[in-house]
């Protein structure tokens, strides 16, 4: 969570969101987590039979996707803060 909110903060002026489906643990514990590691970013919750597991074939958590401004999934990497950089630096 931590790296998650610096890129928040790294990129708050740029084109740039997180957005965060909990679909693991109950709504109860979602809610709490949400409290307990000061989540500032877009996050919901579902639970694990949710579409969006279906759509993206989410396997194991956490799973993360980077979609760029055209919709399009560009990584599927837990590590892609140079990606993120160039898709901003592609924008301007």
């Amino acid at each position: 969570m931590p790296h998650l909110r610096k890129l928040v903060e790294l990129y708050e002026d740029k084109p740039f969101a997180i957005i965060g489906i909990n679909v693991d643990d109950s709504r109860e514990a979602y809610l709490e987590g949400l409290e307990k590691y000061e989540v500032s970013w877009i996050s919901a919750w579902q639970d694990g039979g949710s579409t969006l597991n279906r759509l993206y074939k989410v396997r194991a958590y956490p799973t993360y996707y980077l979609i760029d401004q055209k919709g399009k999934i560009v990584s599927t990497s837990s590590s892609f803060d140079a990606e993120i950089a160039r898709l901003l630096r592609s924008d301007e």
